[in-house]
């Protein structure tokens, strides 16, 4: 995957950047621990607010989906 996260640094386009910020929301793994860190990094850095729009989307999309994220288990409320 990091071949992919290489797609979000600042040196390629804001394009290619928009598009993999909201294709990494649709993967399913096993483990989400970097997509979660590299779709967090690029919130707080990205310039390009669609970029990190799609990376807030992708993030909604994933820890909806996720039962158990980093030792945190989601529940529903009773």
């Amino acid at each position: 995957m990091s071949k992919w996260f290489r797609n979000l640094q600042g040196n390629g386009s804001f394009i290619v950047r928009r598009g993999w910020t909201l294709a990494l929301g649709y993967i399913y793994s096993v483990q989400y621990q970097d997509v979660l860190s590299v779709l967090c990094d690029t919130v707080e850095t990205e310039t390009d607010i669609e970029a990190k729009r799609n990376a807030v989307k992708s993030l909604g999309m994933i820890l909806s989906r996720a039962e158990n994220v980093d030792g945190t288990i989601f529940c529903e409320a009773v």
